[in-house]
C-alpha cells in the first residue's frame, strides 16, 4: 500500500509561524500512523539549504517566483531573469521528486507562489490534494490578488479532494467570494491547535509587571491600538513582540520612546511562552484575524487575556471552553474578555482584570482542562484525514 505522502507548505521550520506549526504537527501525526512523510516548501529565506532533515523528515526547498507582469512593471529586471531561469527548474524538479517519491497524498498549506507548479504536478501524478487555507490567501482575494493568480487557484481548487478552513468565519469569508458549489462542497473546518510546546510550559502564578502582545506589524493587527493604550496608561510597561521601530513606517506609526512602551523584535517560541506566562495580560487587538492562535497560546501559558472579539478569536475562545463547568466558565471570563477593537474597551478591561488578580490562582487551576482542547492530535482525528 503507498503510504507516502508530501507536505507542501508555503513556509516551514526552522521560520516560525502558523503555516509552519501546522505544517509541522501534522507531520508528526502521519508519522505516527506509519506514513512516509516529506516536506516541500519555499527556500525563503535563500540561506536555508536546498536539501534539510528538521526534526528527522526529509525537507526540500525550492524558489517560487511568481508575478512576472509585476516584476516588468516595476522594473526589476534581475527578478524577471531570475524567473526565466528558475520557473523552469524549478518546475523540472518537481517532476523528478515526484517522480521519485509518487505520493499518495499532498497536503498544501497556504496555496500562493507555487500554484502553477502544483496544478501541473496533481494532473501528472494523479494524488490526492487536499487544500488548507490558513486566512491571507482567502482575504486576497477580495480584489488584491490579480487575475491570473486568482485563475490558477480556482484551478488548485478544483482538482482538490477537499479543502481546510482554520475556522468556521473563514469558510464564511471564502463563500463571499467563491460562487463554485463544488469548490464550497468540498470543505471542511479545521481548528488550529497548539503546539505541545505552549501546552507543556511551566504555568506561574507571580506575574511580572507587564504587558505584553505579540503580532505581524500589518495593519489587520492593530499595534496602532496597542501604541495609544501605552499612551493612555503611562504607568503600565507594554511591551511587543514581532517588530521593532523601524518596522513601524508601513503602519503610518511614528516611532514612540515612551519609557513605558519596549519593542522587542522577532522572539522564538521559548521567549514567546516565556512572555506569555510571566505577563499580568496579553493584549490581541487584530481588526481582522481568521482563527487567532496566539490566543489560544497564551491562555495555555496561563495569561490572562483581552482580545478582539473578530475573526475566528470567538471560535478559541469556544474550544477553549469546551471542557469547563459552569462555574469555571465564571473563572475563566474574568480573566479572558473579548472586546471591540477600540482602545477603550481595551483600557477598561485592562483595569477589571487586574481586579480580579486576587483569583489568579482559581483561573491557573483549569488551565489543564483548557490545554486538553487544543491538541493537535483530536484537531486531526476530528476530520479524519487518514
Amino acid at each position: 500500500m503507498n503510504k507516502n505522502i508530501i507536505i507542501w507548505s508555503a513556509s516551514y521550520s526552522p521560520v516560525i509561524g502558523g503555516v509552519q506549526t501546522v505544517a509541522s504537527e501534522m507531520s508528526k501525526y502521519f508519522i505516527k500512523n506509519n506514513w512516509n512523510v516529506e516536506i516541500i516548501t519555499n527556500r525563503y529565506p535563500i540561506s536555508l539549504p536546498k536539501l534539510d532533515s528538521v526534526e528527522n523528515i526529509r525537507v526540500n526547498r525550492y524558489i517560487f517566483l511568481n508575478n512576472p507582469v509585476n516584476y516588468i512593471k516595476n522594473r526589476r529586471f534581475s527578478l524577471i531573469i531570475g524567473w526565466l531561469f528558475y520557473k523552469p527548474y524549478t518546475i523540472l524538479q518537481l517532476f523528478l521528486r515526484f517522480k521519485r517519491v509518487r505520493p499518495k497524498m499532498v497536503l498544501l498549506h497556504f496555496p500562493d507562489n507555487q500554484l502553477i507548479e502544483i496544478y501541473l504536478l496533481s494532473i501528472l501524478y494523479r494524488f490526492e490534494l487536499i487544500t488548507f487555507m490558513h486566512g491571507d490567501e482567502v482575504y486576497r482575494l477580495r480584489g488584491n490578488t490579480g487575475l491570473v493568480k486568482k485563475y490558477l487557484l480556482m484551478k488548485v481548487l478544483g482538482v482538490s479532494k477537499s479543502i481546510s478552513f482554520c475556522s468556521d468565519h473563514l469558510f464564511k469569508e471564502f463563500a463571499k467570494i467563491c460562487k463554485k458549489e463544488e469548490s464550497l462542497n468540498k470543505a471542511f473546518i479545521m481548528n488550529n491547535g497548539v503546539s505541545n510546546y505552549f501546552l507543556n510550559y511551566k504555568l506561574n502564578n507571580t506575574k511580572d509587571n507587564f504587558v505584553f502582545s505579540a503580532a505581524r506589524f500589518v495593519p489587520a493587527k492593530g499595534i496602532d491600538i496597542l501604541f495609544d493604550i501605552a499612551n493612555h496608561r503611562p504607568n503600565l510597561d507594554l511591551q511587543i513582540a514581532g517588530g521593532l521601530n523601524e518596522d513601524l513606517s508601513n503602519l503610518g506609526i511614528e516611532p514612540s520612546y515612551n519609557q513605558n512602551l519596549k519593542m522587542l523584535g522577532k522572539l522564538n517560541m521559548d521567549e514567546i511562552a516565556q512572555y506569555l506566562s510571566l505577563t499580568l495580560i496579553t493584549i490581541i487587538p487584530s481588526r481582522e484575524e481568521p482563527y487567532g492562535i496566539i490566543v489560544a497560546e497564551a491562555i495555555c501559558c496561563g495569561s490572562p487575556v483581552i482580545a478582539s472579539n473578530i475573526g475566528g478569536i470567538p471560535e478559541v475562545i469556544r474550544n477553549a471552553q469546551k471542557n469547563l463547568n459552569d462555574e469555571e466558565k465564571i473563572i475563566f471570563n474574568h480573566f479572558v474578555k473579548l472586546v471591540s477593537p477600540i482602545k477603550e474597551r481595551f483600557l477598561e478591561q485592562i483595569d477589571i482584570i487586574i481586579s480580579n488578580y486576587s483569583q489568579i490562582n482559581e483561573y491557573l487551576s483549569i488551565i489543564n482542562k483548557v490545554r486538553s482542547n487544543f491538541e493537535w492530535e483530536k484537531r486531526f482525528e476530528s476530520v479524519s484525514l487518514i
